[in-house]
């Protein structure tokens, strides 16, 4: 079944590597995942558009974890060049802030685009 992709309110300065991050509800259906094909490891990648001499090269990956598991949640990690150096996390199960409550709202902006 094909969804049509969040709309996202990405900040200009950054690129969009990978974006499977679909418009979907977490739907359970006999204790699992309706679709769980959907709610993968890998679903948005972005990477900050800076030259590669620069110390700032800012990574953003999203994802459900754990993959295809109905009490996965949606995790943002921001990490500097490699999965070694890891800055920030979050998680949230709400895959859309922005119809939710204000604090939710900015602590997915400052997950995931406030990497300082």
């Amino acid at each position: 079944m094909k969804y049509p992709l969040m709309s996202l309110q990405i900040p200009s300065g950054w690129i969009v590597v990978k974006n499977i991050f679909y418009e979907v509800d977490s739907t359970i259906q006999d204790g699992v995942l309706k679709d769980p094909d959907v709610f993968t490891e890998d679903l948005l990648f972005l990477q900050r558009n800076v030259s590669p001499e620069r110390d700032d090269q800012f990574i953003i990956d999203l994802g459900w974890v754990p993959p295809r598991n109905v009490n996965g949640t949606y995790r943002a990690v921001i990490l500097i060049e490699s999965w070694e150096n890891v800055i920030k996390e979050f998680e949230s199960r709400d895959r859309n802030p922005n119809q939710n409550s204000h604090q939710q709202h900015n602590n997915w902006k400052s997950a995931l685009f406030e990497p300082h």
